[in-house]
């Protein structure tokens, strides 16, 4: 008997999506389980909650991938994926066990079928840039929030304009070192394979 919360992902719902991770491509395609990303490095994996996060330390979901228990799915291309059913309820623990506490995942990937077979070539470019950039402040500005916050008139002349190693006069106060670091960056992912199979 197969629990009763079950959603099913098919391959057409991953395709020709900008990420490279299965995790990630899953996000927006069930309802009630969550994609954190926990780190903002490009092509870093995401997190998979199905039932929350659990008092024991361990949130992960059980991974099950054609019948075999896997530690995690980011070496899955989402382009290998026939089908992702996730089991959300309580009772998917009467079938896999105490290991199902915080849900189950079940991958299973593309196998050849019956044809005259077939090579293909899939071709992915994505942009990355920074979403969002804190406001700060520049040189003119940062001196007059010292002056609102009480430092002297003296203190100010003396430590910022007066002094020839101050950031003020060497400009830098006015650097926006956000748009000195960060950069516009791509990714690209070609996947090529030979399909076919005899039955």
């Amino acid at each position: 008997m197969l629990p009763a919360a079950i959603s099913s992902v098919k391959s057409e719902d991953l395709a020709n999506r900008s990420t490279t991770d299965a995790v990630s491509a899953l996000q927006g395609k069930v309802a009630g389980v969550q994609v954190i990303s926990t780190s903002s490095a490009p092509g870093a994996p995401s997190t998979l909650r199905v039932r929350g996060f659990s008092s024991n330390g361990n949130s992960d979901p059980l991974f099950i991938v054609d019948g075999l228990k896997v530690d995690n799915i980011d070496y899955l291309d989402p382009e290998s994926i026939e089908s992702m059913e996730v089991l959300k309820d309580a009772a998917s623990a009467a079938i896999y066990g105490a290991e199902a506490g915080n849900g189950v995942v079940l991958i299973s990937t593309k196998i050849g079928k019956k044809s005259d077979g077939r090579f293909f070539y899939n071709n992915k470019f994505s942009l990355v840039q920074a979403s969002n950039k804190a406001d700060l402040l520049n040189a003119n500005e940062y001196i007059q929030f010292i002056k609102e916050a009480g430092y002297s008139e003296q203190l100010i002349n003396d430590y910022y304009y007066n002094n020839p190693s101050s950031y003020v006069n060497n400009k830098l106060a006015d650097t926006d070192w956000q748009d000195e670091v960060l950069e516009t960056g791509f990714n690209q992912v070609h996947t090529v394979g030979v399909e076919g199979g005899k039955r």
